[in-house]
């Protein structure tokens, strides 16, 4: 858990400013726990709507390992695909690489926001040697129910 720090922050960019401003200008930290509690919530609801079997999710943690996404390209999720699809990686990873760009082109943004976000947070894990596990720790995959095979 992290401690509660004081956090600097600039008010420059166009979307935030007015965004943070608009109700809360006598105090900026509310008004960023607020927002940053949607959008995290946001985040959590979204990805728990999408279903991805696990050597999808990994040929998507394969062909983005190594993407910065900007405020453009993250609603973009299923652009990548059409190259990786070139290059083999639906091979590589036994799925139906055409199945898959089609249903991550009906994403609604929320939805592709959020495998973005689990995609970075499983990037940044220091420890991915219980692959699944990893997958399962950032939601990109749901635990398997005790019991079941």
């Amino acid at each position: 858990m992290l401690e509660s720090k004081p956090v600097n922050l600039r008010l420059e960019s166009r979307l935030l400013a007015p965004t943070l401003e608009r109700n809360y200008s006598d105090n900026l930290s509310h008004a960023l726990r607020t927002q940053l509690e949607r959008y995290y919530a946001t985040l959590e609801r979204e990805l728990r709507t999408v279903r991805l079997a696990e050597n999808e999710t990994l040929l998507l943690c394969d062909l983005h390992s190594r993407t910065d996404w900007d405020n453009r390209s993250m609603f973009l999720l299923w652009l990548g695909l059409e190259e990786g699809l070139d290059e083999g990686l639906a091979e590589k990873w036994g799925v139906d690489g055409i199945a898959l760009l089609e249903r991550l082109k009906t994403l609604t943004p929320a939805q592709s926001l959020a495998v973005v976000d689990a995609l970075e947070r499983w990037r940044d894990l220091k420890d991915k040697t219980d692959r699944r596990g990893s997958l399962e720790r950032v939601g990109l995959i749901r635990a398997s129910p005790r019991g079941s095979l």
